[in-house]
């Protein structure tokens, strides 16, 4: 009885249909993942949400709109953590690891010095972006470009979380509104 091995030809064959396989499955994988973090990231925004109306209401947040002291924003955004009613385990799983990115990753437009944000609450109401995420499709060296495209995820006053793909930079107030 002789023993029958495989020919490299054959073992040649089957490696070259396993790399095709996988060079067909990765960007469905990776889409896929890409699509969590997103998910997982917007859910995250919500939980901002849910906490600043907390705050505000245990504040005394005065009516819906006005200055960020008159609406009993928190100030700075950290102050939710301190206050326990955000958990400092929210990460964005758009931040690569390795960059060392700690803490809460969300940006925050009010200020109690600023007098411009009653009158962009008073131009936007509900739709008014409160906090941003741009962590997602990493950034490059030509972020505050305006010819480039970027991702931003925002959580309105209303509650809603907005998700945009466009040219200029989201770090701008009127990026998610024109």
């Amino acid at each position: 009885m002789k023993l029958r091995a495989f020919t490299l030809v054959e073992l040649i064959i089957v490696l070259s249909i396993m790399a095709i396989i996988t060079a067909i499955a990765y960007p469905v994988i990776a889409g896929a993942v890409g699509r969590a973090k997103e998910s997982q990231c917007m859910s995250n925004l919500r939980q901002f949400g849910v906490a600043i109306e907390m705050y505000r209401n245990d504040y005394d947040g005065t009516g819906k709109w006005g200055t960020p002291a008159q609406m009993g924003m928190p100030h700075p955004l950290f102050t939710l953590v301190q206050a326990k009613y955000l958990s400092t385990e929210l990460r964005c799983g758009g931040v690569d690891p390795m960059r060392g990115v700690r803490g809460l990753y969300a940006q925050f437009w009010w200020s109690y010095s600023d007098t411009n944000w009653a009158r962009y609450v008073a131009k936007w109401s509900d739709h008014t972006i409160a906090i941003f995420d741009t962590n997602h499709r990493n950034r490059t060296g030509v972020y505050a470009s305006p010819v480039a495209i970027h991702h931003g995820m925002g959580l309105a006053l209303s509650g809603n979380v907005r998700v945009l793909s466009k040219r200029g930079s989201p770090e701008n107030q009127l990026w998610w509104h024109e």
